[in-house]
Formats: structure tokens, sequence, C-alpha cells
């Protein structure tokens, strides 16, 4: 449906937009850093391999520096190297992190980050064996009470870490992700944004269960019209049917058998007639000519019985002729 359509693309815009003011916010918003508090001279700023860890003096280098600047501002930097440098597992754990959250991403292999950790910081626990990656943020014995902020950081981890394992793509699942990647000072307008888009997501829900409810409507009327509408042609093919029809002979047929058997009848009938015309006049001259023969035969008959008779005229006057000149020898006598 266009509303299902529309809502699936609102949450396409929505879950970009996320990503898109993430990533924005920690490339272009410069981070805000709490004044430092002072450091004792003893610390030693060093970006050289370290040697066996001092638990009283945890060594400030550069790895410390970048952990304190991507996940705890708050801290100084003598609380985050108390933090990584607690325990084997701290360590470790610290190492998982950033390997996921970075290297991992661009494809570099585990063993490569791992030497490339040592060759820079030096190996802290040379004794201890790699730990798998923890599911859980350590907190170091000489660490300090947690203050609500720290406390509020840490359940942002474990919503991380229980987002993560369990792959919820939920709306809400991201959102809790989301505040776990921006600094504190952007989290109210991230919630502002957050609950406007759910403010538009339940308006849209609310139309798309209108637009539904409308729709089931129109298609009640739809299937009423087309029920009407069947019947409707039913009753005018049965009226074309019957006007195409007609009746010959008592036998009802389509007008264009009809029409058909009319005109095979009319050809035929033509051509009989033009056979006969034909036959007549062959016949008539037949007639003429025969009647032409019997005139000049009766004419010639008519001068053969004249001639006949002129000629029998003339032999009895030459018989008679010839009796009297028998008589007259005879009487001489």
């Amino acid at each position: 449906m266009p509303m299902k359509k529309l809502l699936t693309l609102q949450l396409i815009i929505v879950t970009v937009c996320f990503h898109a003011i993430s990533a924005r916010a920690q490339d272009s918003v410069k981070p805000i850093t709490p004044p430092a508090k002072p450091v004792a001279k003893t610390v030693i700023y060093s970006y050289k391999p370290v040697g066996p860890i001092d638990h009283n003096h945890p060594p400030i280098n550069k790895l410390v520096q970048n952990v304190r600047y991507a996940y705890y501002r708050d801290k100084t930097d003598a609380q985050v190297a108390a933090m990584i440098y607690a325990s084997p597992a701290s360590y470790n754990q610290t190492l998982d992190r950033i390997y996921n959250e970075y290297d991992a991403k661009k494809g570099i292999p585990r063993a490569v980050f791992n030497a490339d950790m040592v060759r820079r910081y030096g190996d802290p626990f040379p004794s201890a064996k790699p730990i798998a990656p923890a599911v859980a943020k350590p907190v170091a014995a000489t660490q300090p009470p947690a203050t609500p902020v720290q406390a509020a950081a840490t359940d942002s981890a474990k919503a991380i870490i229980k987002a993560e394992v369990s792959n919820d793509k939920s709306l809400n699942s991201q959102y809790q992700y989301l505040l776990t990647k921006v600094y504190n000072y952007q989290q109210p307008l991230i919630g502002a944004f957050h609950k406007n888009v759910m403010d538009t997501l339940n308006q849209a829900r609310l139309a798309l269960k209108n637009a539904d409810d409308k729709l089931a409507e129109q298609s009640k009327t739809v299937d009423s019209l087309q029920t009407v509408a069947k019947s409707a042609d039913a009753t005018l093919s049965e009226s074309n049917n019957k006007l195409n029809e007609i009746s010959l002979l008592g036998i009802p047929m389509a007008k264009s058998t009809y029409n058909l058997i009319m005109w095979g009848l009319v050809i035929i009938f033509g051509v009989i007639a033009v056979v006969v015309i034909g036959r007549s006049g062959a016949n008539t001259r037949e007639a003429k000519y025969r009647t032409q023969l019997y005139n000049e035969l009766e004419e010639e008959y008519k001068n053969y019985k004249v001639k006949a008779n002129e000629k029998e005229k003339k032999l009895a006057r030459e018989l008679q002729t010839e009796r009297n000149r028998l008589d007259d020898l005879l009487g001489e006598k």
C-alpha cells in the first residue's frame, strides 16, 4: 500500500539522519575539553614502549590520552591510566574496544593490530595470557568512586554492548546506541529530535490506520459495485443476445447467421436466374432458326406443288391432245 511504503521511507530517512548527525557531530563539532586537573610532577608523558607496570604510578602515554579523549572526557589522564593498566583484563578490554570500533572496520587483522600495539606501547603484562573480549567494562581497584556522570557512561556502555549482542535494529535501540556516540551536551538535542520523530511516526501510524480503515470501507464499496456491475453486464448481455436474435421458421438464430443464409439464398437464386436466362436465350435462338427452316421448306413445298400442278395440267393437255389425235386416226380408217 502507498501509506506503508511512505512509512518505510520515513523510517529509512530517520535512520540515515541519526547516522548522519552522529558522524557530523563527531567530525565537525569541536569537543569541549574540561580543564585538566593538576598532575603530579612524577608523571611522565611517554610515547615509548613501557616496561612493567607500576600500579601506584601507571604510565600516561598516547594510548591513555586517546582513550580519555574518545571515551572518558570527564576523567583525568591519571584516572584513565589507572583504569587501563589496572589488570591484564582491563588492558585487553581497552584494546578490544579500540579494535572493534576502528581497526576491525578497516579490515585490519587482529594479529597485526596486537603487534602494532606492542611496537608502540610495549607489553605491560608480558606474563599474562591474552583473554577473550570482555562484555563489561572493568573497574580498577584503585579507581575512585563513580560519579553520576560515570555511572551514566557505564550504563550507556552496557546499553551499547547489549544492543550489539542482541543485534536489535529497532528505532529505540538505535536511539540508545546513538546517545552513546555523541557528546553529553548533544544528547538533549538528539532526545528532542527522537521525540519529534516518534511523534511523527505516531501521527503517520494513526494516518495509516485511518487510511487502512478507509481503504477497507472503500474495498467493500468496490466489491458491492463490482457485483452490481457484473449483474448489469449479465442483463445487458442477455438483452443484446435477444436483440441480435431473429426467428426463421420458428428457429432462433443470430442476425449474422440470418444475413448469411439470406445472402446465400440470393446468390444461389441469382445464379439460377442467370443460368435460366442463358438457356432461354439459347432456346429462343434455336426456335427462331427452326421456324425459319420450316418457313423455307413450306415455301419450297408450295413452289413444288404449283410446278407439279402445272406439269400435271400440261401432261393432261398433252394426253388429251394425243387422244384426240388417236381418235382422228381411228376415224379416218
